[in-house]
């Protein structure tokens, strides 16, 4: 009995942290294609953190799609490389929480060697949905409340008494 406690505990902040990582993890995904636009198959796909320096590695399928989930929001650089073409490097990928990126690639034909490098710092757009977001630092907040003195307070805001 003393031992199912602690089991139960465990089962309940599992459920609990479960969901809070899948809404805070962000994603890329995208497709590979030749010079001709059709998908390239099993290209490596090459996701590396740039603060950190992890990496994730993923294959286009034979449409040339890949996706790489479950990725912490931070910078990011992408690699992909097939046999026959060119390397094509993205960087400059600023993840946000829960943002799903979609970076295509086309590659060129050539020496695996070779290198093609786009670098951005625009944000990727989001072409999976219609939802529109963004992230409000602490410092918005305070700016807002301090503007904006009704901001603060809860009811109803711009309406007075009038006498005749």
């Amino acid at each position: 009995m003393r031992l199912t406690a602690p089991i139960s505990i465990l089962i309940c902040l599992a459920i609990l942290i479960l969901p809070a990582h899948a809404q805070v993890a962000a994603a890329i995904s995208g497709t590979v294609v030749d010079p001709s636009g059709a998908g390239v198959g099993a290209a490596k796909v090459i996701v590396t953190n740039d603060e950190t320096g992890a990496t994730r590695t993923a294959s286009s399928d034979e449409s040339g799609n890949f996706s790489v989930l479950s990725l912490a929001p931070g910078p990011f650089g992408v690699r992909v490389e097939k046999n026959g073409f060119k390397a094509a490097v993205r960087t400059g990928i600023h993840l946000q929480v829960a943002q799903q990126a979609v970076v295509n690639f086309r590659l060129e034909i050539g020496e695996f060697v070779q290198e093609v490098t786009v670098a951005e710092d625009a944000p990727v757009v989001n072409t999976t949905t219609s939802a529109t977001s963004g992230v409000v630092g602490e410092r918005e907040v305070k700016d807002r409340s301090a503007e904006d003195p009704s901001s603060r307070s809860s009811g109803v805001v711009g309406e007075r008494e009038v006498k005749d």
